[in-house]
């Protein structure tokens, strides 16, 4: 896994990336790193990759059935599954993402944004309302939590 190092900003004093540093990171680098996966339900697929190198996976999203399928396949991985059911449109729903996370976990290590489902329908037959539904999930579900973790990343 590649990531960034972090440097201080002398503007905001909060850590931003410097992308002019890589650091290759082995798997499982640190003792149970966690991951936040919003949108989880639907995407399912990154959740499971991500359990093979998290010892714990918070999954975030709005079909509890789903979710909870999702939870179950992250437990047979090996990493330990954090089931929340929330819609991410709703304001306070990043606060208790990141709250639950790390009440249960005590760190984040990863938040990856997946959250954003539009209607199955043709962009030609999509009402305004619908459209913008869709983009307020998509953007509102990535900025918040991202805003609210950035600390403890």
């Amino acid at each position: 896994m590649i990531t960034r190092r972090r440097s201080l900003n002398s503007t905001t004093g909060r850590r931003t990336p410097d992308s002019s540093h890589f650091q290759i990171r082995r798997r499982r680098i640190c003792r149970n790193p966690v991951a936040i996966v919003t949108g989880a339900s639907s995407g399912k697929a990154t959740a499971l990759r991500l359990a093979r190198d998290f010892g714990a996976i918070a999954l975030a999203g709005r079909s509890g059935e789903k979710l909870g399928e999702v939870g179950q396949q992250v437990k047979a991985i090996g990493a330990e599954p954090l089931v929340l059911e929330l819609d991410l449109m709703a304001p306070t729903a990043a606060e208790v993402v990141v709250n639950k996370t790390l009440d249960r976990f005590g760190r984040i290590d990863a938040l990856v944004n997946i959250a954003g489902a539009l209607a199955g329908l043709d962009v030609f037959q999509m009402t305004d309302d619908q459209w913008n539904s869709g983009m307020e999930l998509k953007l509102h579900g990535a900025r918040r939590p991202t805003i609210r973790a950035w600390d403890a990343l």
